[in-house]
Order: C-alpha cells, then structure tokens, then sequence
C-alpha cells in the first residue's frame, strides 16, 4: 500500500548550508557542476534536516544559486522510502551525459582535515568510513599543502611523501626511496599528524626527523 508523501514548494533561499560540512568542492568540480545543470538540467536531490539546513548537496545548491536555478520541492520522508527523481525529455546522449557528470563530481572535492579532526574530538563515529592510511593521507595533505599542481589542476595538496601500509609492511615514499617503519615510528608519526594542528611547523620538523632515522636506519642495514 502505498504511503502519501507531503510535499511542498520552496525557493533556494530556503536552504541552509551546514557551517560545520566536512567535503569541500573544488574549484573544478564547482565548475562541473555548473556545467552539468546548465547541460541537463537539475536531477540529482539534496538532503536537509528539519530546519532546512544542508546535509548532503551543497555542491549542487551552489550551482543552482550561480546558474539561477530558484525552486525547490521539498518532500518530507522518514528514511524508508526512497525518493526517486524521474526526468523527461532528456535525449539519450543528455542520459549518459547525466550519469556521467553525477558520478564525477562526486570525486571532484576534498575532505577537510580540520573539520574531520573537530568532529572526531567531539565523538563523531567515523568506524568504517575510512580506513586508517586514508585519515593519514588526508591530514598529510593538509599538513604540508600544495607543492604542485598535476592533481585535479587546481592545486590539490601532493605531498612530497606518501604514507603506505602493505600486509606485514609498512614504509614511508620519498620520490622513489622506500623507507621502513616500525610501530614506534607510527606513534611518532600520529603525535606529529595531531600536533600539526597546533604548529605546522614542529609537525614538518618531527616527519623529517622520523625520514632522517628511517634513511639512517636503510644505510646501516646495507652495511
């Protein structure tokens, strides 16, 4: 049987962005976005709680906002039923554009550390959503910030180093060195990771001290 959902109209205006959201838009998936309304038109819906405040689709309601896209229909649901956005009129290449530019700009943005950080400390469950290298790489990249631009083209943190965990082996990538660690260079690298929020500095100085000994390390064991 079938559930009477209610629906009402409103404006963009209506909507509130969540001041604590932790994926932010690049650059050039904004522009995608925007390029992909423009393109198809609107498809994908947004989330929003009880006061209207954004919990999933900031990237879409700010393209909206720049192309002028103004009505929203809001439908009130309990998490049991799914709301099936149906469009019409779309050619067959305009449906294959379509899930092409949903699924893309999904990866065109970036985690920020700083908020993810803030929301562990206040007991936000994060258990299975990352695993640990991931939390890793993402705090390393806000760590060090950009040093090149060959990720998305817009700047993108790549760190100089990478942070790799294989079965039985863990090391640290500097250009095409491999240097071992062992679980008290991990703590290490853990304090240094949390202190980075609170000098940048001491947290740069601590990783190249723990590469240091890893290079020390590699030297007299080839000896």
């Amino acid at each position: 049987m079938s559930k009477e959902l209610r629906s009402e109209t409103g404006t963009l205006a209506d909507l509130r962005p969540d001041p604590a959201n932790a994926r932010q838009r690049t650059q050039r998936g904004h522009g995608m976005i925007v390029r992909s309304l423009q393109a198809v038109g609107a498809a994908r819906s947004v989330v929003v709680d009880e006061t209207n405040m954004l919990l999933a689709g900031h990237g879409v309601a700010d393209g909206a906002a720049e192309i002028g896209i103004e009505k929203v229909l809001f439908v009130d649901v309990d998490g049991e039923t799914i709301v099936a956005v149906r469009r019409s009129g779309l050619t067959a290449e305009q449906k294959k554009a379509l899930a092409y530019y949903d699924n893309r700009t999904a990866e065109l943005a970036e985690w920020s550390a700083e908020q993810i950080v803030a929301d562990l400390d206040t007991g936000v469950d994060l258990e299975g959503m990352f695993r640990d290298e991931e939390l890793r790489q993402i705090l390393d990249d806000a760590a060090f910030g950009d040093t090149s631009t060959d990720r998305e083209g817009q700047g993108v943190a790549s760190p100089w180093y990478k942070y790799k965990t294989d079965p039985g082996r863990q090391y640290i990538t500097v250009g095409e060195m491999e240097i071992p660690v062992d679980g008290e260079v991990l703590e290490r690298l853990r304090q240094a990771l949390e202190a980075r929020f609170l000098d940048g500095v001491a947290y740069k100085q601590t990783l190249e001290a723990i590469i240091g000994a890893g290079l020390d390390a590699s030297e007299n064991s080839a000896d």
